[in-house]
């Protein structure tokens, strides 16, 4: 395991740059014939776009496409194409992650013959896209292939090794409130370790009220964590110092235990730099009454991150493959709010759409995107020293972390959870997210979400605020096809049906990305803000112990750190897509440094314990010792 100080913020400036002859190859197939722009995918690997990612987007770690699941037959070009940019980029003293595709891989050429494949509870394989199938991490033979590509992207000089898509065979679908289809792999491999460990059948079916299936889920998941340990093992024992990163696919917004197998933080712990993707670039939709974050995924990951362990996200507005290049006041944001929450973004190079067709962050026509992004890297860069010093979140109010029953009552109990938060930060009040209720702090509110939590663990001497005892919150009612099984295994047939169609055909492709219908699983209605009533409930019983905040009239987020000379930084993030004005509340009259990219810093003295600031993207206010 590397030392964490490897990647800090401001000295960790990553890019996920799928590009090459595969990258074009993989999106004519993902996305059924369309149109890329080869010129510019080859560019990245070699040419003038690696000079526009090293200088103009001033990245230093880069992660380049070395395996898709092509068949080798076809795939070799790949791996050549990636030796080459790994060439070119250490050139420039870059780093660079070998991508892996751990979970799936193309149904072509000799693959065509291969017996590693995944099966759903009928015997069928299952989707990853179009063209593609998932694999049976209990074949040997798949595990014995990753080996392999492992250890020659290593002979072909890769610093690391990135790992997508841990996900243990089929997923469940969550539609109108209810659990549809199965979980896992089928396969006769898995049915027999599973029936040898624990002397059970898998479920057909997930029903979350059996006991039986949370018991099978947790194996899963366990399975999942041992296969990518032995893999991560494997890599370093091949080249002691390698680094180790992987797709921790969105593990707040979506209950990915039960959806893919993955356990955030045993993960996390295996991993040099861990990486969370999702659909949560900043946008405030006043219309929608939407706010669109990483404050909820950022906070509540880091309480399972291991201590010291450095926290990336990349974040996608609509999704792979129909987003535009992000207009770049978005992006800005983006990388704004990660830093104030103590967190790397990683730069979405790859994979947009501008309408006719695919291609990269690096195109020339973005040349503006990317010298700002430079810019604030730079910025970045030069302030790295205020973050390195941060040591301790600072909250006037704690949210008790759910754990395991959040996904296991994901429906009854998600939809508040995420509504206090979304309140808090809409607020502009700070919040931490403790996973124990010793790591509370005294006199501070700690707020609850579950009536079964054990009294006895809850301190003595802090106001408990029960979510689910507001006035103002009503609960979301049990699904029909939750009490109907007849009910549930049609909507599941249907579902399944849905999702073969999307896949397998052009035309139902078409048919259902005109209606919207991919957000209905990349997408979660957790961003909503909850009505006024319910908010101005919440706001009330936590007033008299609100110390910092933020007021403004439209969100800000606002995250408050002790450093390790016991002086005070809040970070200001404005989710308005135009300057504002806004006013910071302070505990204590105090001295201030305010920092800003752009502009000199500026020295302010507090009046009645209040300040106000001209508030563009992002600025840190320092509290001076007297």
């Amino acid at each position: 395991m590397n030392n964490s100080t490897s990647f800090r913020i401001g000295n960790y400036r990553p890019i996920y740059l799928w590009a090459g002859p595969g990258t074009v190859r993989m999106n004519q197939l993902k996305f059924m014939g369309v149109n890329v722009d080869v010129p510019v995918h080859m560019s990245a690997h070699q040419g003038e776009g690696v000079n526009r990612v090293v200088n103009n987007l001033y990245q230093n770690w880069i992660h380049l496409t070395y395996n898709w699941g092509f068949p080798p037959e076809i795939e070799k070009e790949d791996w050549d194409s990636f030796e080459i940019a790994t060439q070119e980029y250490h050139r420039r003293n870059a780093k660079v992650f070998a991508y892996i595709q751990t979970s799936n891989c193309v149904y072509d050429g000799s693959f065509k013959d291969k017996n590693w494949y995944a099966l759903d509870p009928n015997g069928e394989k299952i989707y990853y896209y179009s063209g593609r199938y998932l694999t049976c991490f209990q074949n040997p033979e798949w595990t014995a292939y990753l080996h392999e590509r492992i250890s020659d992207a290593i002979n072909r000089q890769s610093d690391g090794i990135f790992f997508d898509n841990l996900w243990y065979g089929l997923q469940p679908n969550s539609l109108f409130n209810t659990w549809l289809g199965g979980a896992g792999c089928y396969c006769p491999t898995c049915q027999e370790i599973y029936h040898r460990e624990v002397g059970l059948t898998i479920p057909r079916m997930i029903d979350l009220k059996h006991p039986d299936v949370i018991n099978y889920l947790q194996w899963r998941s366990q399975k999942m964590t041992d296969v990518f340990q032995e893999l991560s093992s494997f890599a370093r024992n091949l080249k002691p110092g390698i680094f180790i990163s992987a797709n921790d696919y969105d593990p707040v917004m979506r209950p990915v235990k039960l959806i893919f197998g993955i356990d955030f933080s045993k993960l996390a712990e295996i991993q040099d730099v861990t990486m969370i993707e999702n659909f949560a670039l900043p946008k405030w939709e006043p219309k929608l009454n939407s706010l669109v974050n990483n404050a909820l995924t950022l906070r509540n990951s880091q309480a399972f991150l291991p201590e010291k362990k450095h926290l990336s996200v990349i974040s996608y507005a609509t999704g792979i493959g129909f987003d535009p290049v992000y207009p770049i006041r978005q992006t800005l944001t983006g990388m704004a709010e990660a830093a104030a929450l103590g967190c790397s973004m990683v730069t979405k190079g790859t994979e947009y759409h501008d309408g006719e067709k695919m291609t990269l962050l690096t195109a020339p026509e973005y040349t503006s995107q990317q010298n700002e992004i430079g810019l604030f890297h730079h910025w970045l860069e030069d302030y790295q020293a205020i973050y390195q010093h941060q040591t301790t979140r600072i909250a006037p109010v704690e949210i008790l972390h759910p754990g395991d029953l959040l996904w296991q009552k994901w429906h009854t109990i998600a939809p508040l959870f995420f509504a206090v938060q979304q309140t808090l930060l809409a607020n502009g009040i700070p919040w931490v997210v403790i996973t124990n209720p010793d790591q509370g702090q005294q006199n501070t509110p700690i707020i609850v979400f579950e009536k079964t939590e054990p009294e006895i663990n809850l301190p003595k001497n802090n106001l408990i605020i029960r979510a689910h005892e507001l006035s103002n919150w009503i609960a979301p009612k049990e699904s029909i096809f939750n009490r109907n099984l007849f009910l549930r295994r049609i909507l599941s047939f249907l579902a399944d049906k849905l999702i073969r169609g999307y896949h397998g055909s052009k035309s139902m492709r078409t048919l259902m990305d005109w209606f919207g219908m991919s957000k209905l699983v990349t997408h979660t209605p957790f961003f909503k803000l909850p009505d006024l009533a319910f908010q101005n409930d919440l706001l009330k019983s936590l007033e008299p112990f609100i110390t910092f905040r933020v007021f403004s009239k439209f969100p800000v987020l606002i995250d408050v750190w002790e450093t390790t000379n016991s002086e005070v930084n809040i970070h200001l993030v404005n989710y308005h897509p135009q300057k504002q004005k806004v006013q910071l509340k302070l505990p204590n009259q105090s001295k201030i440094k305010i920092i800003q990219p752009d502009l000199e810093p500026q020295f302010f003295e507090t009046l009645d314990k209040k300040i106000t600031i001209d508030l563009d993207i992002y600025c840190i206010c320092m509290i001076q010792n007297n």
